[in-house]
């Protein structure tokens, strides 16, 4: 079985949709085709290089493309969902 190399980026949809990007575009800020972003979406292995280009273009890190999913956003306002907690004060 050949090794595995690269990144798996569970949350590069997730986070190119929160920053209303298209594959198109974001690929084009990251200087990579946009085949590698459609791969990388399908949790695909991306090179490390390619998986900090991703992370840059997007203005977070890699780490957060990998176990952070972008912050919840309200139906039709594009705005982040502040927690309760913090509404109520308790954060």
């Amino acid at each position: 079985m050949a090794e595995m190399r690269g990144l798996i980026l569970r949350h590069l949809e997730a986070w190119r949709r929160y920053k209303a990007m298209t594959q198109g575009e974001l690929a084009a800020q990251a200087e990579i085709a946009r085949a590698t972003v459609n791969r990388a979406e399908g949790l695909e292995p991306v090179s490390i290089p390619n998986a900090r280009k991703l992370a840059s273009a997007l203005g977070i890190s890699v780490q957060q493309l990998q176990t952070q999913a972008p912050p919840t956003m309200l139906p039709g306002t594009g705005q982040p969902e502040t927690p309760a907690a913090q509404v109520l004060g308790a954060a």
